[in-house]
């Protein structure tokens, strides 16, 4: 059996804690800058972390999220480009009844 055990100032000693307990952090969490590297995209050099999310803003990219995520994201996008085909679709089919003539539009009432 698993046991867990945090340091009690007030009683000098280690003390027995549930397994689920947690301490809360006494200091921030750090994040050291990533390594300099070129981007595949633009060919810059990124140095920082705002310097990478500057260059996926303004190349159109994203993080890679991982295999399930990713194909979540284009799965979307080919669903929203059916549905753009679809309007571009539709207004044809309306702009070219609206400029047939009569004769032709009575053949299908």
């Amino acid at each position: 059996m698993r046991r867990k055990y945090v340091w009690s100032p007030e009683e000098g000693r280690l003390v027995e804690v549930p397994t689920q307990y947690t301490q809360e952090r006494a200091a921030p969490d750090i994040h050291f800058d990533i390594p300099e590297y070129v981007s595949p995209v633009t060919g810059k050099v990124i140095s920082s972390r705002s310097s990478r999310r500057e260059d996926l803003k303004r190349s159109g990219c994203r993080p890679y999220e991982g295999r399930e995520q990713e194909k979540k994201i284009a799965a979307q996008h080919w669903q929203e480009q059916e549905r753009k085909q679809d309007q571009r679709i539709e207004r044809h089919v309306v702009d070219v009844w609206q400029h047939s003539p009569e004769r032709i539009r009575r053949q299908f009432k």
